[in-house]
């Protein structure tokens, strides 16, 4: 049986909070809600790793871009959304660039909550992509390998072939043929 995804909510607001865990629990999530970015930071310092955080960018205390940025150093492979009831672009700017996937302004509506976190989706399997490949070990080519060497000789020949339309000179050509040769 699939494990139920984890949504952590970060928002001062009772509203909210009650909002989201009953939409979200309705779509088959497994809520948190907390109150402030202190909470949230002591819960991910304690090991909790949810698989999304819903966080509001003006709270007392500490507001969401301070949360985030403190977050960011905890891991940065968390899929954090940002809300706020403010549509600034320097808050909207400075949430993306402190590694925040999305930011909503409120209020909101479901589809845009669903592509937000379809958006973080296809961000984690890029991440995960891109630590695969570069994981993994790069081959080089090696000219002892049979089908190096074939290859190289067929570009070899079908350079040779479209010599007569190179506009270099002979002496240039001689040279790049003097490189280019393998042994």
């Amino acid at each position: 049986m699939a494990t139920k995804q984890k949504i952590m909510v970060v928002d001062d607001e009772p509203s909210i909070r009650k909002y989201l865990r009953t939409l979200l629990e309705l779509d088959g999530f497994e809520v948190e809600t907390l109150t402030g970015g202190k909470e949230a930071l002591q819960e991910i310092g304690g090991g909790a790793r949810p698989d999304f955080i819903i966080l509001d960018v003006l709270m007392p205390e500490m507001d969401g871009l301070e949360t985030l940025r403190q977050l960011m150093q905890v891991d940065r492979s968390l899929n954090v959304i940002m809300l706020s009831c403010v549509n600034e672009t320097t808050k909207v700017v400075e949430a993306i660039r402190l590694g925040a996937l999305d930011y909503l302004t409120k209020p909101f509506e479901k589809p845009e909550l669903d592509a937000a976190f379809l958006k973080c989706k296809q961000k984690q399997e890029l991440r995960s992509e891109n630590q695969a490949n570069t994981a993994r070990p790069s081959r080089k080519i090696s000219l002892s390998w049979p089908l190096a060497r074939r290859c190289l000789k067929s570009a070899s020949r079908f350079c040779r072939s479209l010599r007569w339309t190179c506009p270099f000179s002979s002496a240039e050509k001689a040279e790049w043929a003097r490189k280019s040769s393998p042994g």
